[in-house]
């Protein structure tokens, strides 16, 4: 696993239950022919989609190409 370039990344991903928000997740994409991945951490406070119902919860930190 290398780490160059790292960039900054924000995330929203929803959630059926309150319960099942992680205080962090592992996220990965092909991006500009990389791969790249990182641990991101919720931030913010969780709201509630008012069309789904869902919980949406935030996470960001940095993408490192793999």
């Amino acid at each position: 696993m290398g780490f160059f370039g790292g960039r900054f990344i924000s995330i929203q991903k929803r959630y059926t239950s309150k319960n099942n928000i992680p205080a962090a997740v592992e996220y990965s994409e092909y991006t500009d022919g990389y791969w790249w991945s990182g641990v991101l951490e919720q931030v913010e406070n969780i709201t509630i989609d008012p069309i789904t119902g869902y919980y949406l919860a935030t996470f960001e930190g940095n993408l490192y190409k793999q």
